[in-house]
C-alpha cells in the first residue's frame, strides 16, 4: 500500500513536470481559475501552509517527540521537513515556471507549489506521529483523513489566490506524498532493526 502511494505520488509529480507546457494542460490550468473562483473562503488555509508556520509546527512536533524519547522520530521529522524546504526552492529554480499573470503579490517561480508540498509532508508526518507515538491507533483513519483533507485545502488555496496553477498544486502534492511515505517507510524499517534498548 505504501509502495503504491509512493508510485502514485512520483507519477503525479513527473506527469505535471513533463506536461505543464502542453496546450491541453495549460488549458486545464486556465480553466481551473474560474471553477475555483466561488471558493474564496479557502484563502484562509494559506496561512497554515506558509514556511514560517510549518517550521514552527515542526519544532513543536520535534520537542514532543524528544519528550517521548523518540530520538530517531525527531530526526526523521527534522530531515524530512527541512529537506522539503530546500528541495522545493531548488525545483523552482531549475524549472523556472512563471507564476499566473494575476495580481497576487507573490515573487519567485511557480512550479512546484511549496504550500502543497510543505502541507502534505508536515501534516501527514504529524498524523503518523500522533497515531504511532501518541497512541491513537484506534482513530488512525480519521486522523489521516483530516491530514490529507487539510493538505489538499492548503494546496488548493494557492490556486484560488491565483498564485499558482493547478498543476503546481498537483505536482507539489504528489512529490510531497511520495517523500512523506518514503520517510515513514524508512523510519519503520530502521526502528525494526534497532534493539529494544535503543531510543527511537
Amino acid at each position: 500500500m505504501v509502495q503504491l502511494g509512493i508510485f502514485f505520488g512520483i507519477i503525479l509529480f513527473v506527469f505535471c513536470l513533463l506536461n505543464y507546457k502542453t496546450d491541453w494542460v495549460m488549458e486545464l490550468d486556465n480553466q481551473m481559475f474560474p471553477i475555483l473562483e466561488p471558493f474564496q473562503w479557502l484563502v484562509w488555509f494559506d496561512y497554515l501552509g506558509r514556511g514560517a508556520f510549518i517550521t514552527a509546527g515542526a519544532i513543536i512536533l520535534i520537542i514532543f517527540l524528544l519528550k517521548k524519547r523518540r530520538m530517531f522520530a525527531s530526526i526523521t521529522v527534522f530531515m524530512t521537513v527541512g529537506g522539503a524546504l530546500f528541495l522545493t526552492e531548488w525545483i523552482k529554480a531549475v524549472v523556472k515556471r512563471e507564476r499566473p499573470p494575476f495580481e497576487h503579490g507573490q515573487d519567485g517561480f511557480s512550479f512546484i507549489s511549496g504550500h502543497a508540498m510543505y502541507a502534505v509532508i508536515f501534516y501527514l508526518l504529524t498524523c503518523y506521529m500522533i497515531v504511532e507515538v501518541g497512541g491513537y491507533k484506534r482513530h488512525k483513519y480519521y486522523i489521516y483523513a483530516i491530514g490529507i483533507l487539510l493538505s489538499i485545502l492548503i494546496g488548493v488555496s494557492r490556486v484560488v489566490e491565483k498564485a499558482h496553477y493547478f498543476t503546481d498544486f498537483l505536482g507539489g502534492f504528489g512529490l510531497g506524498l511520495a517523500i512523506t511515505l518514503l520517510a515513514i517507510h524508512y523510519y519503520k524499517r530502521t526502528r525494526m532493526k534497532q534493539s529494544p534498548h535503543t531510543l527511537s
